[in-house]
């Protein structure tokens, strides 16, 4: 059994050129369903292993049928319906046994392909996002930058509780949230935020900034506030492989179905990008980003240049005490063996790292190892990170940037434009 989930993203013709099965009779089956009709795709065959499902109806036309009825079939393209991780795994144990039984029986050599839910669901959406005209699109348009705007705004009431002790704070996909679940598991009063200031893509944006006016006319007033109510409190923030952080950022946004993500990708479909071209023009539009956050963040709101502070680059982390604030910046790749030192800055001797929002495991899990593989990023792209950047420079050796340098060049291909 094998997940195919770069290739179909990566080739959307691939679901033409197979037999498609989905796999799970629930909501989630239907929903494929639905959406692979309206790309076009009917000739599609309905499976459960819930034999009291056996005979009836998923949709007018779709009758849901035994498993078994993949033992002698070739060619078959096999989408588990389901984002449960219970449900997938007995799904790909039952899978794996039909495939043992196709193998010593039938003498099938071929591997059963296997495709997420949710890659069904994101090459719908970018196929058909973006075609809209008129009041419509904009009213949309509108809906989603008050939506971001309001999920902003609750993180920062959340991060301004009078109560709280530790703040982490930084941008995101640096490994925060292994940090905020072990404070939280210690008992130590914290908050978890990547931003203060509005979002970057609202301020790119002059409807978003033309609808936030009032908010943005008390911008002073607004930072005061915040320094004032976070006044003697610690802040840990983290940095880590630039490439790394850009490549999570990336699939993060994905699966956030963050609307700017969904446009810049359903753009790129129709401009005949592939998927692995799309990634690396949005790793592209992300450089840089995670370390001037420092200045956009940190800098503006509490008057913290971390570049004017000297960082231990060999021991990973640096404590700055200024402006009524202790900040905590510590590299993700050290901060295994920096446990004490976060423990005596929270002044917790319980707290421990926990393994939290890590990509691998996410229900794009399947998609993002492959492409880590698969995608050559451009030469140029892994040189303004690891050759000259006085940002990287500041935090890393240059033992390290050799190390994170031979881990994204692709042997052999590294001088391929893409």
């Amino acid at each position: 059994m094998k997940y195919v989930d770069f290739e179909v993203m990566d080739n959307r013709n691939y679901l033409n050129e197979k037999q498609i099965v989905i796999y799970g009779g629930g909501h989630f089956g239907k929903k494929a369903l639905l959406q692979l009709r309206d790309l076009g795709i009917d000739e599609i065959q309905v499976v459960d292993s819930s034999q009291e499902k056996w005979g009836s109806q998923m949709t007018e036309g779709y009758t849901i049928i035994s498993p078994k009825y993949l033992l002698d079939k070739r060619d078959l393209l096999i989408i588990i319906a389901t984002e449960n991780k219970q449900y997938i795994k007995e799904i790909e144990d039952v899978l794996t046994i039909l495939e043992e039984v196709r193998r010593e029986k039938l003498e099938f050599s071929e591997e059963m392909q296997v495709l997420s839910i949710f890659c069904v669901t994101r090459i719908w959406k970018y196929t058909r996002l973006g075609t809209g005209n008129g009041i419509s699109a904009y009213i949309q348009y509108v809906g989603d930058w008050c939506g971001v705007y309001t999920r902003h705004m609750n993180r920062i009431q959340k991060a301004c509780d009078p109560n709280i002790q530790v703040l982490v704070y930084q941008r995101g996909k640096v490994g925060s949230s292994s940090i905020f679940i072990g404070l939280r598991n210690a008992g130590v009063r914290c908050a978890h935020i990547h931003a203060f200031l509005l979002p970057m893509e609202v301020e790119n944006s002059e409807t978003a900034m033309a609808i936030l006016k009032p908010t943005i006319d008390y911008k002073e007033e607004y930072i005061n506030y915040i320094r004032e109510t976070l006044k003697h409190k610690k802040i840990i923030t983290l940095v880590r492989d630039p490439i790394a952080a850009d490549f999570a950022r990336v699939f993060e946004n994905m699966d956030k179905n963050t609307e700017t993500q969904d446009r810049f990708f359903a753009k790129k479909f129709q401009e005949g990008f592939s998927f692995s071209e799309a990634c690396i023009a949005r790793m592209e539009d992300y450089k840089n980003g995670l370390f001037e956050w420092f200045n956009r963040e940190l800098r503006e709101v509490f008057g913290i240049d971390i570049y004017e502070h000297p960082f231990d680059r060999e021991k990973g982390y640096t404590i700055i005490k200024e402006n009524d604030m202790e900040v905590l910046c510590l590299k993700l790749e050290k901060v295994s063996e920096l446990l004490d030192v976060i423990r005596r800055f929270v002044g917790s001797e319980t707290f421990q790292i926990v393994s939290e929002n890590v990509g691998a495991d996410k229900i794009y899990g399947h998609l993002y190892k492959a492409a880590k593989e698969k995608i050559v990023l451009p030469r140029d792209y892994i040189d303004f990170y690891y050759n000259g950047n006085k940002r990287v420079d500041h935090f890393y050796t240059e033992e390290e940037k050799t190390e994170f340098r031979n881990k994204w060049i692709k042997f052999g291909k590294q001088d391929e434009e893409i």
